[in-house]
């Protein structure tokens, strides 16, 4: 993971915040590029987040310098979706982390229970803090919740009490505790972690919400609503950036018939003409052709201190090039 700096939850919600009026204005025309014509949906006027959205936030750090919400309904590839978008590393890597965790517990409860009548569900909220490398990531479960924890038995974990929370313990290979935070809600921690791993859910839990909890709360209310929402706080080290960026927002919300709209905001700590250009100008290694061809259709447009992203995705190239792998998918 590319370094990144330490940064008080005041100023990383600060950097949301800018995302959050990246609707306001309407691009310049013709500077928003897009493979599709329709417009992008208009949000419906500040309603209320859904209970099983609030419940996930409600375990993000007071401390987290980077939070990302991921709806992964449909397997989707949400680290290249932030890399089209301008994504550094560390936000592509916390998505990446989000999406992969779940498939990996679900692939390993799969081999002792082949139907397990819970499992994490397509709902997750990850979160990074100082000092660790790893990020928190918390799920809602699916199905019946003693069901999921009968398949974590039959896969070989142990059933422990942890600072006061009810963990189950990996014994083989598999990189994080699962952590039971209520009886829909269940967080997956790094064993690499300082002491327990367990302190910034007790913050979460302990501790009034944070702005940065709000203002996802404010991002996560709109209709639609979006499928990956994040946001990181600088300064943050950036591979295809003159500088380093005080801050990244990225919002993709569904778009006509199993579309994508994607919308991001960089804060540059430089020029934002520079920025742009070299964003524009950079390289996809490792990228197959459709990929390499798609990230070559964003617009990155400075507009003042910010550097405004967006692409528009028809259906049918996110069937073809976005879809990743989730569980059940072979």
């Amino acid at each position: 993971m590319a370094p990144r700096g330490v940064i008080g939850p005041a100023l990383l919600a600060a950097s949301l915040s800018i995302g959050c009026k990246s609707d306001a204005p309407a691009p310049t025309p013709g500077a928003v590029a897009t493979t599709g014509t329709a417009a992008p949906p208009a949000a419906a006027e500040s309603p209320a987040p859904q209970a099983t959205e609030a419940a996930l936030l409600a375990w993000l750090s007071p401390d987290a310098t980077a939070a990302a919400f991921v709806d992964l309904d449909r397997p989707l590839d949400v680290a290249l979706v932030a890399y089209l978008a301008g994504a550094p590393a560390p936000v592509e890597d916390l998505l990446r982390q989000i999406s992969g965790a779940r498939t990996d517990l679900d692939e390993l409860l799969r081999i002792d229970t082949p139907a397990p009548s819970g499992t994490l569900g397509p709902l997750g909220l990850g979160a990074l803090v100082p000092l660790e490398s790893d990020p928190v990531l918390v799920y809602r479960i699916d199905g019946d919740p003693r069901g999921f924890e009968a398949a974590l038995a039959a896969a070989g974990f142990e059933r422990r009490s942890l600072d006061g929370w009810t963990t189950y313990e990996p014994k083989g290979a598999f990189a994080r505790r699962v952590v039971l935070l209520d009886e829909r809600t269940a967080a997956l921690v790094s064993r690499r972690a300082l002491g327990s791993g367990l302190s910034p859910l007790s913050a979460a839990r302990d501790l009034p919400p944070s702005s940065l909890e709000r203002q996802m709360a404010e991002a996560l209310s709109a209709r639609p609503r979006p499928v990956v929402e994040a946001a990181a706080g600088g300064p943050i080290v950036h591979l295809d950036a003159p500088e380093p960026l005080g801050g990244y927002h990225l919002s993709v919300f569904p778009w006509q018939r199993g579309g994508l709209d994607v919308r991001a905001d960089l804060v540059p700590t430089g020029d934002a003409a520079a920025l742009a250009e070299a964003l524009a100008g950079r390289g996809h290694p490792g990228l197959d052709d459709n990929a390499a061809d798609l990230a070559r259709k964003v617009a990155f447009v400075p507009e003042g201190a910010v550097v405004r992203a967006r692409l528009q995705v028809p259906g049918q190239e996110v069937q073809g090039i976005l879809l990743g792998r989730g569980p059940g998918t072979p």
